[in-house]
């Protein structure tokens, strides 16, 4: 703490001949922490500039360990965030603002869209872009970086004559924004790990030279050597050529046949699908769409052998595009430019061997149900144990009236536990009186029954007062209603709040 005593730093940072002012920052990381460093270049007319010392934050490294590019880009969003807020509380013109980095990755990374990079990295990449969005990013060496004091540490006993630390490196008092090109990209594996991968994706030639002849070698060769972007028609060639030559391997013999203008063997697997060869010696599927609108590689798609590395790349590439649709929606897809022989069975695999897909669907455990009740599995003639619930009410009209006046009537529905009969009984009322002769009707026309289950009020919550009536009917049967049921030896349940399943449907 005596130390930190003799630390002056000088409020005054101008002088009254400036021609003009430069913000540079500066941003480095170390395993333990990472900082950033921001500096006032003030240029004059004889090319000479003072550099003041503004701000400078660090930051404790995270507890989880990740690696050194992606602190660095940690180092580069603090240092963004710092000038932001210098420079909204500066009131003076800021001609340029000049951020420098000691790491190649980190700048490749800012200098990459960030929807082509993993979500850590474009969310931090997409951030620094918006920020500095009319600023330079430049390399400089990591002994002028003056970051690399604040990452890795400095006593306060050396601080008061550290000239690097209050007055910048000397570039800057020269006058120069920049300390000259930064090296190129040494460790292309560490930023290239961190690009995302496309919705799309790409079918490599060289992963399926393995399995075929030596001229799909020359192919792959012939594609690295080309250089720029391969337009339409060049990867039309380069697909037909490379189907063609896995045909070859494959269909042999029918190729062979056709071209000899010779028909399918009948022994042949193909001999079903009207095969022909087109103008690159491609075998298609004929059809009865020739006079159709659709596209020739629809009108006759390409055969494909069930066992090969392509078709499984093609039909992989298919359901990536098309973002992981089902087996069935995956065939019709790849049935519009190929034909996959036992097509339904390869979707089928590619579906059920895509991690994103098992883990977009997991297998969801299911409610273990209890024994049935005994009512329901014991054999007794129909109707013994019974279910009873309302609906209604309904308008219906008398055929013997010539006024035709509506008139309400309900449902009353017997249910059988044990057969799952249904017995329907219209009821005119909801009165005890009308329940009692609906409840001798149904025993007169199937037998009296031993028990009644009927709903429990606590489902009838918030009901019109159509349905409150039903509910005080069979909740709260009244005397002649108690009376009836006892006198007939009859056994009334009701079954739990919000199960219905219990009534017997």
């Amino acid at each position: 703490m005596k130390c930190i005593e003799k630390v002056k730093i000088t409020r005054f940072i101008l002088t009254d001949t400036w021609l003009r002012i430069v913000l540079q920052g500066f941003a480095d990381e170390s395993e333990a922490a990472y900082g950033a460093d921001v500096y006032l270049q003030c240029l004059y007319q004889n090319n000479s500039a003072k550099v003041t010392i503004l701000a400078s934050k660090s930051r404790v490294a995270p507890i989880l360990v990740i690696s050194i590019p992606r602190l660095e880009l940690c180092a580069c969003v603090l240092l963004t965030q710092l000038v932001q807020k210098i420079r909204s509380s500066l009131r003076l013109e800021i001609s340029d603002i000049v951020f420098h980095t000691d790491s190649t990755i980190a700048l490749a990374w800012l200098n990459t869209p960030a929807n082509h990079l993993k979500n850590f990295i474009a969310n931090r990449v997409s951030k620094v872009q918006r920020l500095t969005e009319n600023c330079c990013w430049t390399h400089v060496p990591s002994h002028l970086n003056l970051a690399d004091l604040v990452s890795r540490g400095l006593s306060p006993r050396d601080l008061p004559e550290l000239k690097l630390w209050w007055s910048g490196p000397s570039f800057l008092e020269r006058g120069e924004l920049s300390s000259g090109p930064g090296p190129p990209l040494k460790n292309e594996s560490e930023y290239s790990c961190e690009l995302q991968n496309g919705v799309v994706p790409e079918m490599p030639i060289s992963s399926i030279c393995g399995n075929t002849n030596s001229d799909l070698s020359f192919l792959s060769d012939l594609l690295c050597m080309m250089s720029g972007p391969l337009c339409a028609s060049e990867l039309n060639q380069a697909e037909n050529r490379l189907v063609g030559m896995v045909q070859g391997e494959v269909f042999s013999a029918e190729i062979r046949d056709l071209q000899c203008q010779k028909g399918v063997l009948p022994n042949s697997k193909l001999k079903n699908l009207n095969l022909f060869l087109d103008s690159y010696g491609v075998l298609r599927v004929g059809g009865r769409l020739s006079n159709s609108d659709l596209p020739y590689v629809s009108k006759y798609p390409v055969i494909l052998p069930n066992k090969h590395k392509l078709t499984n790349q093609i039909i992989a590439y298919f359901h990536l595009k098309n973002l992981h649709i089902g087996a069935s929606s995956l065939l019709h897809c790849v049935r519009e430019r190929f034909w996959p022989l036992n097509g339904r069975s390869l979707c089928r695999k590619i579906v059920y061997e895509c991690i994103v897909c098992f883990k977009a669907k997991p297998v969801v455990t299911s409610q273990l149900m209890g024994s049935l009740p005994r009512d329901r599995v014991v054999p007794d003639y129909p109707f013994n144990c019974s279910g009873v619930d309302f609906c209604g009410p309904f308008m219906i009209r008398y055929r013997n009236q010539r006024k035709g006046v509506l008139h309400k009537m309900y449902i009353c529905i017997f249910v059988c536990f044990l057969s799952k009969a249904v017995h329907i009984e219209i009821v005119s009322d909801l009165t005890s009186e009308a329940f009692v002769a609906t409840l001798k009707r149904f025993f007169g026309r199937r037998g009296k029954c031993a028990k009644l289950y009927s709903d429990n009020g606590k489902t009838f919550v918030g009901v019109n007062q159509e349905i409150k009536g039903l509910l005080k009917l069979v909740k709260e049967p009244d005397e002649k209603l108690s009376g009836f049921l006892s006198a007939e030896g009859i056994e009334w349940k009701f079954i739990p709040p919000r199960a219905p399943s219990f009534g017997g449907l």
